[in-house]
């Protein structure tokens, strides 16, 4: 069974938790535009004045000496096989394009993390 994006972060923010590792989320999505689309262009214009950039990662975490910025993404299924679907979840060009910015400062890493797994074997990286 495919677990959402938003449970694979749910499951990445209870481990950090437990771990009392700093982290936020960014939240990236507007409620209003599938219901209310005059009010969703409203929101979206008044979030980029105040400094919202398209492309955010989903979560950052801050860890002593390193800033990781991480794009959630679902992970590949299982197949009746054993073996891991190819599909990916697709990455837009201006996520692709903050993880690059991102990578530019020697302080930060960023990429994007298909599944829990991954994303903890990410910040593990560091520690």
């Amino acid at each position: 069974m495919k677990i959402s994006e938003s449970e694979e972060q749910k499951k990445l923010v209870q481990w950090l938790r437990l771990r009392k590792i700093f982290h936020f989320s960014v939240a990236n999505e507007n409620q209003q535009s599938s219901t209310n689309k005059m009010m969703a262009i409203k929101i979206a214009s008044k979030h980029k004045a105040m400094g919202r950039v398209s492309g955010t990662c989903d979560i950052f975490v801050l860890l002593p000496n390193i800033m990781l910025a991480i794009e959630m993404k679902t992970a590949p299924t299982k197949l009746k096989s054993g073996k891991l679907s190819k599909s990916r979840a697709v990455t837009s060009d201006n996520q692709k394009k903050f993880i690059s910015d991102i990578n530019e400062f020697k302080y930060a890493d960023s990429r994007v993390c298909y599944g829990f797994d991954e994303a903890r074997d990410f910040i593990e990286s560091f520690r």
